[in-house]
């Protein structure tokens, strides 16, 4: 799924131009020096989002920018990603029952959202309303192509 995926060879590139070793990238994080070296390669397709704010804060970036998608005109999954919540944290902050959140990030739900649940998700998010939808119209495209 687009978006999703962590980008190693920018975290490779980013890493190296923070001035950090694998090693110290590992200890700074609290993981251990094969974990960054999996997702360097792409062995290991997504930390946790937590994991992913954390790698963002030790090489200078923004977390969009660690992820295969346009941070300009991000899907919501990067969005979730880049707040660093799990699915659960995400329904749990704006009582959106699971199953429905999970087809809005995969693309699956096309009924409008009410306004007040859009606004849920921007503070959840922490981004305006209109960033969330327009999140929510880029899964959508992106699972219809």
């Amino acid at each position: 799924m687009a978006g999703s995926r962590l980008r190693g060879d920018e975290l490779a590139a980013l890493r190296r131009q923070a001035g950090l070793s694998q090693v110290e990238l590992a200890s700074a994080l609290g993981v251990s020096n094969t974990r960054v070296s999996e997702w360097e390669r792409g062995d290991v397709s997504r930390p946790h989002p937590r994991q992913l704010l954390a790698i963002a804060d030790a090489v200078g970036v923004d977390a969009l920018r660690l992820l295969d998608c346009d941070p300009t005109d991000p899907p919501l999954l990067a969005l979730r990603l880049r707040a660093g919540l799990s699915l659960h944290e995400v329904t749990e902050r704006t009582a959106l029952p699971y199953s429905n959140y999970r087809r809005l990030e995969q693309g699956l739900r096309r009924r409008v959202l009410p306004q007040t649940m859009l606004e849920a998700l921007a503070g959840a998010l922490g981004v305006s309303s209109g960033e969330v939808q327009r999140a929510i119209d880029r899964s959508l495209s992106e699972a219809g192509s």
